[in-house]
């Protein structure tokens, strides 16, 4: 009597490892699918940190009658695919408006 494997066992042996590694594939690929939103929300929000560290500065005057000019800074950063924008208002001096 053999003590060696037959060629069906072998061929058996080979199909199983074969689908089980083509699960491993198919969770693999799924797993990349689900980074790539990832990797745009991780660059919003380096985005957003050089938002507040050095951003370029636009200011606009804001007339109107019953007031006095408010100026606005336009804060704004952008890289390849995004472009945020934050408004600031620059005189921080509310109290001719309350009098």
């Amino acid at each position: 009597m053999k003590k060696a494997f037959s060629l069906i066992e072998l061929v058996l042996s080979m199909v199983i490892l074969a689908v089980i590694f083509w699960g491993f594939s198919l969770y693999y690929k799924q797993s990349y699918k689900n980074y790539e939103p990832l990797k745009l929300l991780q660059r919003l929000y380096f985005l957003e940190e050089k938002l507040y560290e050095n951003p370029k500065l636009k200011v606009f005057e804001l007339k109107s009658s019953g007031l006095n000019s408010l100026y606005i800074g336009e804060e704004s950063v952008n890289d390849e695919i995004f472009e945020l924008k934050n408004l600031r208002i620059i005189d921080q001096n509310y109290s001719i408006y309350f009098r």
